[in-house]
């Protein structure tokens, strides 16, 4: 076995006793931070060596009243009481499940990109997406261009492929 082959570890111990092994290029990269001199600084002292760091450098108030939450849930609670919709009628008349919109107004959860969108479009035109949301699917499928409908359609080299159209409830909610 050549020196290349072989790799040096050092047996550390935490200061609990526990054994964790580090190779030589771990130790090379190891933090040296002095937590107990950390934990012994005043709060005078933080703020000192912040304001002294030129790549962190603190925020003001100022600063900090630029930034927007991605989402705040009591927008959304504003935006139902606005339409004078229950938790249960927001959920149900715009397919929302209701442990969702549960979660997102008490702050357990934070929706996706898309449910943040959707609740945007909500809050600009509730009665256009809530007449989108109880359209059936059977009309959907009926209204749709006679390729769309096909099972098979032309792939772009000419063969042609199988698509058929299967639509899902997401919601779980009939739409019929």
């Amino acid at each position: 076995m050549s020196d290349n082959d072989t790799i040096r570890v050092t047996v550390e111990y935490d200061e609990d006793g526990q054994p964790y092994v580090l190779t030589d290029d771990q130790r090379s990269h190891r933090s040296v931070t002095d937590w107990n001199r950390l934990a012994a600084m005043t709060e005078e002292e933080i703020e000192a060596n912040a304001a002294d760091d030129p790549d962190n450098p603190p925020l003001s108030d100022e600063d900090l009243d630029e930034f927007q939450p991605a989402f705040d849930r009591r927008e959304l609670r504003a935006l139902r009481d606005r339409l004078g919709l229950t938790q249960a009628q927001f959920a149900g008349q715009f397919l929302i499940p209701l442990g969702t919109l549960r979660d997102w107004e008490q702050g357990r959860r934070v929706p996706e990109t898309t449910a943040r969108t959707l609740l945007r479009v909500i809050a600009l035109m509730p009665d256009l997406v809530a007449e989108a949301a109880q359209v059936r699917l059977a009309s959907l499928e009926t209204n749709l261009p006679e390729r769309a409908r096909s099972d098979t359609q032309p792939a772009p080299d000419g063969a042609t492929m199988t698509t058929p159209f299967e639509p899902r409830i997401l919601s779980g909610r009939p739409t019929g």
